[in-house]
């Protein structure tokens, strides 16, 4: 199992880079329909929920004994080792979504002529390297991916702005904070996705309060700019809001198709997702398995040493993607009903569940002696 250590920064730039990819793909369509045209008010919200998820995470992880995915299969018997079956299975679906649904991006905008199969296979194969490397060096990749996700991403929204119409946005009355207060269920729902940090780090639940609040201030900006630009009713419609927002942007009326080039870099926030699955799942499934992976420099290929569950994951979820949703139909049901609702169970539920029985079993034997 992967457990040498990364810096606090490194952890926060893996998180922030993990949530940003199913953010962007659809987090204003799936908030409007609760908060309308306040869904940035919701994701402001969304900041001090997040900051305090992680805060407990990270105690929990420092009680239970992190990684996590280790401590739950010592502390927790079988029952820990089949929910860190579970929970590796889903990971490996999730990997698989991921996979999916970039190759759809790269189709629907560049190059509308290829198919899935052009690039999941190229995807897969990233994602097995990292996750056969050391978690840290993912560490290091997010770092340097970080500032250009944001510079990116902060460039755009402001380009975008001189299209906003502040005649959509209106001041919230009483009757509003109802639904902007369940708006903020889509962003902590895509916010979890940095927990699966702790079931392969030492280093704590993968955001720091910092992160969480440029994480929510970013994606404040994002819906602020998506409902002003299409209005909330077309927002609900659209899966991906932010890349048909940049599609027509010119920048100084000197370089245009700017998404293609935004879609490209955007591969970064979906590759360091699925490292990660990658690593968690690993984890989970090598601590299930009472399996560990040895990630020795210059053997990382070879199947010994428990790496071939790494190999297993990433095949697997290499092959999922290929099958998964045929059609566009298909995707978008998966992308705006299944997996927004699915996503927070495992990661929002199961993975802080076993971290508290963790630290549970831990405090046991403390009180009796």
């Amino acid at each position: 199992m992967d457990t040498d250590t990364v810096s606090r920064r490194q952890l926060n730039s893996v998180g922030l880079c993990a949530i940003l990819s199913p953010a962007i793909r659809t987090l204003p369509a799936l908030a409007v329909p609760f908060a309308d045209e306040h869904a940035w008010i919701s994701a402001l919200i969304a900041a001090p929920l997040l900051a305090g998820f992680y805060v407990l995470m990270a105690h929990l992880a420092k009680k239970a004994g992190a990684p996590l995915a280790g401590s739950a299969a010592r502390r927790l018997g079988a029952a820990g080792k089949v929910l860190l079956i579970v929970e590796a299975a889903w990971l490996v679906f999730y990997a698989a979504f991921i996979m999916r649904t970039a190759a759809n991006r790269f189709i629907s905008t560049i190059f509308p002529e290829s198919t899935p199969l052009s690039y999941i296979p190229a995807m897969g194969a990233f994602a097995l390297m990292t996750g056969l490397g050391r978690f840290r060096v993912l560490g290091r990749l997010s770092e340097i991916a970080k500032p250009m996700l944001i510079g990116v991403m902060l460039l755009t929204l402001l380009l975008a702005l001189p299209e906003v119409s502040l005649m959509t946005f209106s001041r919230p009355v009483a009757g509003d904070w109802v639904g902007i207060l369940l708006g903020v269920l889509p962003f902590l729902g895509a916010g979890s996705v940095a927990v699966c940090a702790s079931l392969c780090s030492r280093d704590g639940s993968g955001l720091g309060a910092g992160g969480a609040a440029l994480c929510s201030g970013l994606l404040s900006l994002l819906c602020f700019t998506s409902v002003g630009c299409f209005g909330p009713v077309l927002t609900r419609e659209i899966n991906n809001p932010y890349f048909v927002m940049i599609r027509n942007l010119r920048m100084f009326d000197a370089i245009e198709r700017v998404e293609a080039l935004v879609i490209a870099i955007w591969f970064f926030a979906d590759f360091v997702l699925v490292a990660l699955l990658m690593h968690a799942a690993g984890a989970s499934l090598s601590s299930a398995l009472g399996v560990g992976i040895d990630r020795s420099r210059g053997r990382a290929l070879r199947l010994g040493g428990g790496r071939w569950i790494v190999w297993l994951c990433a095949t697997a979820s290499s092959v999922l993607a290929g099958v998964l949703a045929p059609s566009s139909a298909e995707l978008s049901a998966l992308s705006m009903r299944y997996v927004p609702l699915l996503s927070p169970i495992f990661t929002f539920g199961l993975v802080p569940a076993l971290g508290a029985l963790c630290a549970r079993k831990c405090k046991k034997p403390e009180s009796g002696s």
